[in-house]
């Protein structure tokens, strides 16, 4: 990820709950300011709603991504071990 993809991503923060009074409102912060979710269009909120899926898509890419390249590496260290049983066509 880039610097400018990381920065992209801190400025647009959601937060589940901040407090207001007597109850809890969710709130987004976008470039330090704060937004009541409840304050915005349906455009907007489909925008939020959005963002907050690619960030979960993002992370369960980064989860299996992580996932293939332990299995990857442990298929490499089985098969240098089943290799040692074998002679080699040619040594380096």
């Amino acid at each position: 990820m880039t610097k400018e993809e990381k920065d992209d991503t801190k400025s647009v923060e959601a937060d589940n709950e901040v407090a207001v009074g007597d109850h809890n409102e969710a709130t987004i912060n976008i470039d330090q300011t704060t937004y009541n979710v409840s304050e915005l269009n349906e455009k907007t909120k489909n925008i939020v709603v959005f963002l907050r899926r690619l960030d979960q898509e993002i992370q369960e890419t980064r989860f299996n991504l992580n996932k293939n390249m332990l299995a990857r590496q442990q298929a490499i260290t089985d098969l240098k071990s089943e290799l040692k049983n074998l002679t080699p066509t040619n040594k380096p």
